[in-house]
């Protein structure tokens, strides 16, 4: 198991050019060396220690993960009211960034700090 920080967000950059991010609403959470908000208390995360790293060699190319992402994105576009989407267990930022890059401001939630670090 890795030593990891109950959780870490990776806020992008609002899409509509402004200021603001969406994470500003839940108020200031310590920032780590990555530019990374985490939180102070550790827990262990049971995950494979570099799944992010291979899950990142294949995601742009992989046909299924192209896939997956086109659906979830249809999905929420047609059933989630319009507004921030919070991607809990966000791993490497895959389908956090389809949906941003849909125009739908986004709050990425990965507790493994490698997706964190691959997600910006």
């Amino acid at each position: 198991m890795t030593e990891a920080v109950d959780f870490r967000i990776r806020a992008q950059p609002p899409h509509d050019g402004g200021s603001t991010s969406p994470i500003d609403r839940f108020g200031a959470f310590p920032v780590d060396s990555f530019g990374v908000q985490v939180a102070s208390k550790q827990t262990n995360v049971s995950y494979p220690e570099h799944a992010h790293s291979t899950y990142l060699a294949v995601e742009d190319e992989s046909y299924w993960f192209g896939h997956r992402n086109h659906v979830i994105s249809s999905v929420v576009r047609r059933l989630v009211p319009s507004g921030c989407f919070a991607d809990v267990g966000s791993g490497n930022g895959y389908v956090a960034a389809r949906l941003q890059s849909d125009g739908r401001p986004v709050i990425a939630v990965e507790p493994g700090p490698e997706g964190c670090r691959n997600a910006r």
